[in-house]
């Protein structure tokens, strides 16, 4: 027996355009789910009522994948930005981003993870190389010297 569920309608935006859910769309708990509503924003969405909790806009595109902590508290996400991608960590309940990591050639990553409690990301490049960052204070940029 199938158990019946609501249905969440308008959650996207009607469009002409068919959005994907990201690679981990869902909490570990599964009561919130990652949608990109458009190429420049997040939204963390409610399962239950569809309503949105919480949004990310930023200035460039964002790239499809996004990742996020097991305890639903932070986020990971690449955006291309004068022709390199950066990696972003988004404390999701404070609305505050963090520029991450960045190739130093600007190259595009290949996979990427985040620790159960967003203080520990890794990437990968189609090279094989890979790269782990503490994330310890989310409003400063690691990028920064």
């Amino acid at each position: 027996m199938v158990e019946d569920t609501p249905i969440v309608g308008q959650v996207f935006p009607p469009s002409d355009d068919v959005i994907r859910l990201p690679s981990s769309p869902f909490t570990a708990d599964g009561a919130r789910l990652m949608v990109p509503p458009d190429r420049r924003s997040w939204s963390v969405v409610d399962t239950m009522t569809g309503s949105t909790l919480f949004r990310l806009n930023h200035a460039v595109d964002i790239q499809d994948d996004m990742e996020w902590s097991a305890d639903g508290r932070t986020a990971i996400f690449v955006a291309e930005e004068n022709a390199a991608y950066v990696y972003w960590i988004w404390n999701i309940e404070e609305g505050t981003t963090k520029a991450v990591f960045r190739w130093p050639d600007g190259r595009k990553f290949g996979k990427s993870g985040i620790s159960a409690d967003g203080s520990m990301v890794g990437f990968s490049n189609g090279l094989g190389d890979v790269v782990f960052r503490r994330v310890i204070d989310l409003t400063a940029s690691a990028l920064d010297p």
